[in-house]
């Protein structure tokens, strides 16, 4: 049997299930901000640790089940999960949740004013803090065991609105990319929510699928960005769990602002909490939902193009900046110098007509605009979830080289720029989970 088939089998999603047994949800949140100062990950113009907390930074998690089938949807507000930790958070929550570890998805918003989680990326981005590591830990534990004791029958709805934040930000000159707003270029504008509501009506807990980077602040304190500002926000206007999705936004920054700096996260945050909400009030009334809750994961190995000899990284670990500080900790560990990286795709069903596609990449935009076109827009692109990759770019932006092409793979600790070959494979994959229906 295949890996794939394998966890697709552990995960109960390729049997028949008890469809006509009612849908139930359960949520729960835990505030994951650190009372310490610690090293914010995702922009090495940040030194230092933080100076103080400007919004408290949360863990949102909901487990949807039906009979005996049951998935778990993780979002924080943080850069990335570390891909270091996540099995043994997995085993830790089968063995007192009764979840599978494969119908588990931990998503991240991609926020870059949070504590950096993984001794696997570039120092100068971010240097995890243990204690935080085990605080992050326990209290992701604790909201999932709430969602659990909170499981009830629910109908489930879906919509779709817009929103104007994101901007692609590649822009390309003389055959080169440069970091450019360019509101030419592709974005996806779409916010897409599903929402669960209790047999009386209410709001229980709702899902939220935008795409666009969270990097308002570049402020030493901690913030849960636009994202989490406007989770928050729908949380108090609703009282139901909130969680946000990122898509695939390793392309599209903020645009359009009527400023910048900390001072925009609650402005933004508020402006998409308004445009959640919107949808949320124009939303027909829930069903039972159609479908059981399962997942199915699929693997493609993406080939770099160039690998460095130990000899070439030997003499770059005297180099000022990025390149030397990659040079020096590739060094500290050979078995970094590897032919390819493993993408890791899963495909996530909620029991309510839409189903994730998650990456464990930071993938740009033009495979998110893909997916959605080839479901229907039935399957939200997820970015950033099960761990970190590095960037995903196309094989035209590859060509065309830049920052997502070329200087990530540094701060990322990849060994090379990735072979153009990756947007098949990235495809491919995508496509063999899209067909599995």
């Amino acid at each position: 049997m295949s890996e794939a088939a394998a966890r697709a089998a552990a995960s109960g999603r390729d049997r028949p299930g008890p469809t006509h047994l009612p849908l139930r949800v359960g949520a729960g949140r835990a505030d994951i901000t650190p009372d310490w100062p610690v090293s914010l990950a995702g922009f090495a113009v940040r030194t230092g640790r933080s100076t103080g907390v400007a919004h408290r930074l949360h863990v949102r998690a909901i487990v949807v089940e039906r009979g005996p089938r049951r998935v778990l949807v993780v979002s924080a507000d943080l850069l990335n999960w570390s891909p270091e930790r996540l099995p043994g958070l997995r085993s830790r929550l089968t063995a007192r949740c009764g979840i599978a570890p494969d119908a588990m998805v931990f998503a991240a918003t991609h926020n870059h004013s949070a504590p950096a989680t993984t001794r696997w990326m570039a120092p100068s981005i971010g240097v995890l803090d243990s204690p935080y590591a085990d605080l992050l830990e326990a209290r992701t534990v604790a909201a999932v065991t709430d969602a659990i004791a909170d499981l009830e029958e629910v109908t489930v709805a879906n919509g779709i609105g817009t929103f104007d934040l994101g901007m692609h930000r590649r822009t390309v000159v003389d055959g080169r990319a440069i970091a450019r707003p360019n509101p030419d270029g592709p974005a996806d504008h779409d916010i897409s929510v599903l929402a669960y509501r209790r047999r009386d009506g209410s709001l229980k807990a709702a899902l939220t699928h935008y795409t666009c980077h969270p990097v308002l602040s570049r402020e030493p304190v901690l913030t849960g960005e636009f994202t989490g500002y406007a989770m928050d926000t729908l949380e108090e206007r609703t009282g139901a769990t909130c969680l946000y999705l990122q898509g695939c936004c390793g392309d599209v920054n903020p645009g359009r602002l009527g400023g910048s700096g900390i001072t925009q996260v609650p402005v933004q945050g508020e402006r998409l909490a308004d445009a959640v909400g919107a949808v949320l009030a124009s939303l027909p009334a829930g069903t039972d939902g159609s479908g059981d809750p399962g997942a199915r994961w699929a693997t493609a190995q993406l080939p770099f193009d160039q690998i460095p000899t130990p000899a070439e990284l030997t003499g770059m670990v005297d180099r000022d900046g990025i390149d030397g500080e990659w040079a020096r900790t590739l060094l500290t560990d050979l078995t970094t110098l590897r032919p390819s990286a493993t993408l890791l795709v899963q495909r996530l069903d909620l029991g309510g007509g839409i189903d994730l596609l998650t990456f464990n990449g930071e993938v740009t935009v033009a495979y998110g605009l893909r997916v959605k076109a080839r479901s229907g827009g039935t399957v939200w692109p997820v970015g950033y979830a099960n761990g970190m990759l590095g960037y995903l770019p196309t094989a035209q932006q590859l060509a065309d080289g830049g920052y997502e092409a070329d200087e990530s793979t540094r701060y990322y600790l990849l060994p090379g720029r990735f072979a153009r070959s990756i947007e098949q494979r990235i495809n491919d994959t995508a496509d063999s989970l899209l067909r599995a229906d």
